[in-house]
């Protein structure tokens, strides 16, 4: 677990470090050195590269690219502590206050995106 939790940390500093990059760029070398690991994975496994469920598989490969984007993009614009504070946990032992502060963590991110996707950040130093 801990491991784990470096492994994230040290990943989602490397993005925060190459934010003069384009986001999009890094998701498609994430992307390529992901999809390495699953061919290797996939062929030591002697499992069908193609899968069996197409539709889903490209569903999947969508959603989940423009997820990372978003996310890479957060990275990049935000302090990397408010950034990591973005990905939602589930709590069985929620109140209404925890419920208050998620969506307007959400209502956040949301204003964050409309602003980079319209170019307020645009004109700011990198």
């Amino acid at each position: 677990m801990f491991l784990s939790t470096i492994s994230f940390f040290m990943a989602n500093a490397f993005v925060k470090q190459v934010a003069h990059i384009p986001a999009m760029e890094t998701v498609f070398f994430r992307c390529i050195v992901a999809t390495a690991f699953c061919v290797w994975g996939l062929k030591r496994a002697k499992a069908n590269l193609l899968g069996t469920n197409h539709l889903m598989l490209v569903l999947r490969g969508v959603f989940g690219t423009t997820a990372l984007y978003f996310f890479f993009v957060t990275l990049q614009q935000m302090p990397i502590a408010s950034a990591d504070d973005t990905i939602p946990f589930t709590d069985i032992h929620r109140d209404d206050r925890d419920i208050c502060a998620e969506r307007e963590c959400a209502a956040d991110a949301m204003v964050l995106l409309r602003d980079c996707v319209f170019g307020r950040f645009a004109d700011r130093a990198v």
